[in-house]
């Protein structure tokens, strides 16, 4: 029986054990790359995260690739200071 396993290029999100399927294994990769990105996203403004699912010969068969960013255009208003003068 075929084995799935998902290398995650990341330290924040251990990999978790085999999968039985191929989309098994591709919904975890999905699941794992979003949740990187929801981790770093508002820290660094931007970030991307890489996991690939590799089969038990550890040849790689797919490649989840999430990239966000955050863009602020218009800077937020300052609050004035009631003591302000």
């Amino acid at each position: 029986m075929p084995r799935y396993h998902l290398n995650v290029h990341d330290e924040l999100n251990p990999a978790p054990a085999g999968f039985e399927t191929l989309a098994a294994a591709e919904r975890e990769a999905a699941r794992t790359a979003a949740a990187i990105g929801l981790h770093k996203l508002p820290h660094d403004g931007a970030c991307q995260a890489v996991v690939e699912v590799s089969d038990e010969h550890h040849q790689r068969v797919a490649v989840m690739t999430v990239s966000m960013r955050i863009d602020r255009p218009i800077s937020p208003p300052r609050m004035l200071s009631p003591w302000a003068a």
